[in-house]
């Protein structure tokens, strides 16, 4: 939820119609559509995380019944410390449809990296929400873009363009 369309040729756009339409949406409608995928996912994370197994058992959550928007308060955040040292555990193969998976990480400013897994599907909202960003700024597209990153070389690199995103949507000014 939102409901993806698996046959999408362009589901970026498709995406960012749906996240536009639903940011108006009724609050009954937004909390449903919420709940229904809490439900959807708690079920996958109870069968293939021994990790978040445990994080549920913990937290006193019945395994195999479905997290509510009021039960998931029982349920506290999970810690850096915790991302880094249950990684083996942590990670679970996503359903067919979410691959393929790809690995990213922090720049580990904070002395140690977090590595985290990426499905296309959270790519895909990776980006959707990152334009959504721009549009609501309302920034001019021809501008120039600069960008400060910790993670990436002391060089200045220039670009072609904003990079995704926007490029992948309109024509874009140089990137820095």
């Amino acid at each position: 939820w939102p409901p993806l369309a698996q046959s999408e040729q362009r589901p970026l756009p498709a995406l960012l119609q749906q996240l536009g339409q639903l940011e108006r949406a009724p609050l009954e409608e937004l909390a449903a559509g919420q709940q229904q995928q809490l439900g959807v996912l708690t079920f996958w994370l109870a069968q293939h995380s021994v990790f978040h197994q445990r994080r549920l058992q913990a937290a006193n959550l019945a395994l195999l019944q479905p997290l509510t928007l009021d039960t998931l308060a029982n349920l506290p955040p999970m810690t850096r410390r915790e991302l880094q040292s249950g990684e083996d555990e942590l990670f679970c193969e996503p359903p067919p449809s979410h691959q393929p998976v790809t690995e990213t990480r922090t720049s580990g400013s904070s002395g140690e990296s977090v590595v985290v897994l990426r499905t296309q599907i959270s790519h895909l909202f990776w980006l959707a929400y990152g334009m959504r960003d721009h549009l609501w700024w309302r920034r001019d597209f021809s501008g120039k873009l600069a960008i400060i990153r910790a993670n990436l070389s002391q060089e200045r690199i220039s670009l072609n363009s904003w990079g995704p995103p926007a490029s992948l949507l309109t024509t874009t000014g140089p990137g820095h």
